[in-house]
């Protein structure tokens, strides 16, 4: 996770805030564990091209210059704290099924 006040903070090794709840509401939906890493965006990437995370999360919008380097959702303007921003979340490069369901759980939750 890559730290962005009003949408994600960091608690040492844990996280809260609207994209962390999502985070943890969709990995319950998966059954999975949630387990925490912080960083620079850069470095999370990193992470992702090396599948070493599953997802990261943070104040990237559509924006971001990552898109030919991981998994890039729609973007979000309507998860609370986004303030107007496009919201997006990245996933490990060519995990397509992954970004579709990924992407049906935000629309459920947070609208398209």
């Amino acid at each position: 996770m890559s730290a962005d006040s009003g949408l994600v903070e960091t608690h040492g090794d844990g996280a809260s805030g609207p994209l962390a709840e999502l985070a943890m509401e969709y990995a319950a939906s998966l059954h999975a564990k949630v387990r925490w890493t912080a960083g620079s965006e850069e470095t999370l990437v990193m992470y992702l091209e090396e599948r070493k995370l599953d997802l990261v999360i943070g104040g990237i919008t559509d924006q971001t210059p990552w898109l030919d380097h991981v998994g890039v959702t729609r973007g979000y303007a309507g998860i609370e704290g986004a303030d107007g921003r496009s919201i997006v979340m990245l996933v490990p490069p060519g995990e397509n099924a992954f970004l579709s369901d990924l992407e049906r759980f935000l629309d459920e939750e947070v609208g398209s």
